[in-house]
Parts: structure tokens; sequence; C-alpha cells
């Protein structure tokens, strides 16, 4: 038994590169969020300044992970051009672009 998933090649392939470029935009994000300075605010001020920038950095590094681990989901079904059952090739279809969301998933004999 084997899962077919209707989607061209192509989009797995483009949905991989976005979902990496994610990662990589996020990742890039929180780190220049982590090294910005509070200095040169008032006291209170840098206390609030600091404990916004921790929740976000934490909250951007999570999203940054998120995408390069859906990218790399991606790439190995790519790579292996096969699906073991249909919750797993429901599961790749939920992370192609909206446009692709009802594409036919069927198991095949």
């Amino acid at each position: 038994m084997g899962v077919t998933l209707d989607v061209p090649f192509t989009e797995l392939v483009q949905a991989e590169a976005e979902w990496g470029d994610a990662g990589a935009e996020l990742g890039g994000g929180w780190r220049r969020l982590e090294g910005a300075s509070a200095e040169g605010f008032a006291p209170a001020v840098a206390t609030a300044v600091e404990g916004f920038r921790e929740s976000w950095v934490e909250e951007l590094k999570r999203l940054a992970d998120t995408a390069t681990e859906h990218g790399l989901d991606l790439a190995v079904y790519r790579a292996t051009l096969l699906a073991t059952d249909v919750v797993r090739a429901e599961a790749i279809r939920a992370l192609l672009p909206w446009r692709l969301h009802d594409a036919r998933v069927e198991e095949t004999r």
C-alpha cells in the first residue's frame, strides 16, 4: 500500500525553499534583536525594553526552528518521494502554500 499526494514536484521544491527562507529570515531577526541594546533609555524604560526583547527573541527562535523543521520535512519527503501513510501525506500537504491545501491525497494499492 502507498499514498499519492497529488502535487507537482516543482511545488514541493518551491515550498521547501520558502520554509527555508522563512527560517533564515526569522533566525536573522532574533539574532539582531538579541544584540539590541537598551542603553540610553531611562531605567524604567530599559527594564521594559529588555523584557520585550527577551520574550520576542525566544518567540522568534521558536518560529525560526519551526520553519526550518518544516523545510527539512519537505526535503526529506521530496528526497524519498514516498509517503508511507495518509496521515504523513496530509501533514506534508499542510506545509504547502494555501492554494494547494485541497490537493488530493489517496491511498494506492
